[in-house]
């Protein structure tokens, strides 16, 4: 829940992850939620706006191990829905080097606020890699990913999964067992490369390499708008009962 110097900031990230050694670095157990910045920016300017977890490299061959984490965007610092603000992403992931690992597991991810102003409808995403002509090798398994954020108006823009850069860098992307949501206005399952949308898993597939075992399911969390959050499933909603699918992960 941070505020930045002086009641002002920018770029706000929750855990930033930058390795110049061959590293494994574990961020687990984490709940971030109720990040905000006083200035709006857009996802190709090098300030990102408001991230849960970002993990890049300027060196070294690291490996990331980001797990077991809950994190809940597109609210104030008082626990206010965000109606005007800048680019927001749960989980984004820049570690283009070839020879570095990246893996996402068990991670809750909530992009929330609703009534959106339709000037400021910067995308947003649940879970975003840049991936380049040389990527990293990533694993997304057994996560929840839900944007719920919404516009005033119709028109697309928040997205639960996404990627860009170069088409064949999906070749070391492997996602299984995940559960896609994107539920307010403007929502669209995903955007990969050249800004190509996908509104339901069928077309995540094409683009992700597979995608076995992920679903479109609406989770029924304990108090996902709260202004403290609790992400955990709710045991007395039925609807949860879909979402018992994940795979073992040693």
């Amino acid at each position: 829940n941070i505020e930045g110097l002086n009641g002002k900031s920018v770029n706000v990230q929750g855990v930033a992850l930058v390795s110049t050694a061959s590293a494994t670095i574990d961020v687990k157990n984490n709940l971030i939620y109720n990040l905000a910045s006083n200035v709006s920016r857009k996802l190709s300017q090098y300030g990102t706006g408001l991230t849960g977890i970002i993990t890049y490299n300027t060196g070294g061959s690291p490996t990331y191990n980001v797990y077991n984490n809950m994190i809940r965007l597109g609210y104030d610092r008082s626990g206010n829905e965000l109606a005007n603000y800048s680019t927001i992403v749960g989980i984004r992931d820049t570690t283009l080097a070839a020879t570095s690992k990246a893996n996402y597991y068990y991670n809750t991810i909530y992009v929330g606020g609703s009534n959106v102003a339709a000037s400021d409808t910067l995308p947003t995403f649940g879970i975003c890699f840049s991936t380049g002509t040389v990527p990293a090798t990533r694993i997304v398994k057994n996560n929840l990913i839900v944007n719920a954020r919404s516009n005033a108006t119709t028109g697309s823009g928040h997205f639960a999964i996404a990627t860009g850069g170069s088409a064949n860098a999906l070749s070391t992307f492997t996602c299984s067992n995940n559960d896609y949501v994107a539920s307010g206005t403007g929502g669209v399952l995903g955007r990969f490369t050249s800004k190509a949308e996908a509104s339901d898993t069928t077309a995540i597939k094409s683009y992700t390499g597979g995608d076995i075992g992920s679903r479109n399911i609406v989770p029924a969390f304990i108090a996902a708008t709260s202004a403290t959050p609790n992400l955990h499933l709710s045991q007395s909603s039925i609807q949860n009962g879909d979402i018992n699918y994940a795979v073992d992960i040693a």
